[in-house]
């Protein structure tokens, strides 16, 4: 086996990862030099396998695959090892990391990631660890082009096995641009408006309703009394004009009784007096004339 260094920690993952298997020291000859000297030694067939903790694309092994007559071994069992080491992730190499056709892997293939973390003492001046920050993802191209690795850095986690607190410095960085309330809240507040406009149109359109049904029972009760208008004008008979005058009466009531159940408003009430009391006069003049009239002498048989 081709191993980084003994102390290294590739070493101690794979020791790790060879005791879970049930292997021993003693299971395997490893040669434990650096990464160079493994990669020749595998291309002189010295060694039948290396070990690294490298992320995917790695410049070594893409050349260990494509060119040495490499073979990628999946690493299963993840979930398991995260029993015995929690900061340890179930991952996969993606299909064709190493190589599009043919696909090198040919499927995604799964194997553990381990988390690397940058540790700064908490007494360092926050300013200064808010710079490193700074410069580790707003350089992060730049980074890249010279360590592959910078392209996977992200804010560490307490939920995902990180146990350390964020430092002052770090966490300034990653605050810098932390929403307002109204930002950090803006789809519920949208959504509590949006509900708060369909209300209002709704309560829009029922009071719209509302005051056109009041304004047409309004008009109805106006209609009806242009109608008894039209019977005094043409009564001849002074019983006959007392029943309208009762009708005028009986009307004016059920408007009354409308207004104070809000079935009319009071625009409606006020324009429907002015129709009544018309009647009304028409009504007092229609009667002095049949009684002015002179009342027909029958002829008897």
């Amino acid at each position: 086996m081709g191993l980084p260094p003994e102390g290294d920690g590739q070493y101690l993952s794979f020791l790790f990862v060879a005791e879970h298997y049930g292997l021993k020291k003693t299971d395997f000859f490893g040669l434990a030099v650096s990464e160079k000297e493994t990669d020749e030694a595998f291309r002189k067939n010295k060694v039948d396998a290396v070990f690294r903790v490298r992320p995917p694309g790695n410049k070594s092994i893409l050349d260990l695959v494509q060119n040495r007559g490499g073979r990628l071994v999946p690493i299963e069992q993840a979930e398991a090892m995260k029993i015995k080491e929690p900061t340890l992730d179930a991952d996969f190499i993606p299909k064709g990391t190493y190589q599009g056709s043919p696909a090198i892997p040919a499927t995604d293939l799964p194997t553990v990631a381990v988390p690397r973390i940058l540790l700064a003492d908490q007494k360092v001046d926050y300013k200064l660890i808010q710079e490193i920050t700074s410069i580790l993802y707003e350089r992060r191209r730049d980074l890249a082009a010279l360590i592959p690795e910078a392209s996977y850095i992200s804010p560490p986690s307490v939920l995902s096995g990180t146990i350390l607190p964020i430092h002052p410095g770090a966490q300034a960085y990653y605050d810098r641009e932390k929403p307002s309330f109204l930002q950090e809240n803006a789809d519920w507040l949208g959504l509590l408006l949006s509900i708060a406009v369909v209300i209002g149109s709704w309560a829009w359109q029922l009071k719209s309703q509302l005051e056109k049904k009041q304004k047409n029972q309004g008009d109805n009760y106006n209609q009806q009394i242009l109608v008894l208008m039209k019977h005094i004008e043409c009564c001849k008979d002074l019983a006959r004009l007392e029943q309208i005058r009762h009708q005028l009466f009986s009307t004016f009531e059920s408007v009354v009784n409308a207004l104070d159940y809000d079935q009319i408003t009071p625009e409606s009430f006020q324009s429907f007096t002015f129709t009544w009391e018309a009647a009304i006069a028409a009504f007092r003049d229609r009667r002095s004339t049949l009684m002015a009239q002179p009342t027909p002498i029958s002829k008897s048989q």
